[in-house]
């Protein structure tokens, strides 16, 4: 009995010292390289072959992208990127302040939340849009 407690109390022990160096609440480096955590700071988007990272800090959220699609790489020039956020979360994901639908690019897709705000950006650098809810669309900010 006393070899099995010594045995869980160094697993457990192990686990929690595992536990407190991964976490999503962190400074990611800009530098190019994907150093999101796979396990932790994955989710999925609207195409199977693409995979996006968040992770945050005090300052800052940190959204990172990867994977390509049947039509090239995600890096291509020109590709736009769709980032919709719901800054008074509820139980119920569509009771926010916010709207479920959103903008009519390419398509027109309908969250599972209400959006406050919605960020779009093109690969190229050149162009991004800010839009935010004000009770009855997604308009220019």
């Amino acid at each position: 009995m006393r070899k099995l407690t010594r045995f869980l109390f160094f697993a457990l022990l192990t686990i929690s010292l595992q536990a407190q160096t991964t976490s999503t609440y962190r400074t990611e480096a800009i530098d190019g390289n994907n150093n999101f955590s796979s396990t932790l700071e994955k989710f999925n988007t609207t195409r199977t072959q693409i995979s996006a990272f968040v992770t945050w800090d005090k300052d800052y959220i940190y959204i990172g992208y990867s994977g390509n699609t049947p039509n090239g790489s995600i890096s291509d020039g020109g590709r736009q990127f769709h980032i919709y956020f719901d800054t008074d979360p509820q139980l119920d994901p569509l009771q926010g302040t916010g709207t479920k639908f959103g903008e009519q690019w390419t398509w027109n897709p309908v969250l599972p939340f209400t959006a406050n705000f919605h960020y779009v950006f093109e690969v190229n650098g050149t162009n991004e849009f800010l839009k935010v809810y004000d009770g009855g669309n997604l308009g220019g900010h």
